[in-house]
């Protein structure tokens, strides 16, 4: 039997720990994915347009499938009234999907099981937006 030589020994167990710590890593970032999800209250908010805001902590939320009129714009207020209205104070699940070109997190966000992003749609102050390939059947 040939004896495997120092060198490969040391090459193996090398591959085997990077492939525990990758394992590791992932398990962790999706344990913390999952609390980043958890209902919060959005009592000091900043409203930056209708389909924006930013969290007391500095996160900037993007909502998911929904585009409202940019300042300016007919219906920039009112997109922005509803919103607030809809958010300030309550508590609502944010899930978190990733990030935009912009690092601003992309999410959908729910009141009482009421998707925000649809309501926004439904109620007319916004439109439908699909973009960056984001599975947007929550919305019809």
């Amino acid at each position: 039997m040939k004896k495997l030589s120092t060198p490969l020994i040391i090459l193996i167990t090398l591959t085997i720990i990077i492939i525990s710590l990758s394992f590791a890593f992932k398990l962790l970032y999706e344990n913390n994915q999952q609390t980043q999800n958890l209902t919060q209250n959005l009592s000091a908010i900043r409203i930056i347009d209708g389909d924006t805001i930013e969290t007391a902590e500095g996160e900037i939320i993007r909502l998911l499938c929904v585009d409202t009129p940019e300042e300016g714009k007919k219906g920039y207020n009112e997109a922005i009234d509803y919103l607030s209205l809809q958010l300030i104070g309550k508590d609502v699940l944010i899930e978190r999907i990733g990030k935009d070109r912009y690092n601003r997190t992309l999410a959908w966000i729910n009141i009482d099981n009421v998707l925000i992003n649809k309501e926004i749609v439904d109620n007319g102050f916004g439109t439908l937006f699909e973009y960056n390939d984001t599975d947007c059947g929550r919305m019809k």
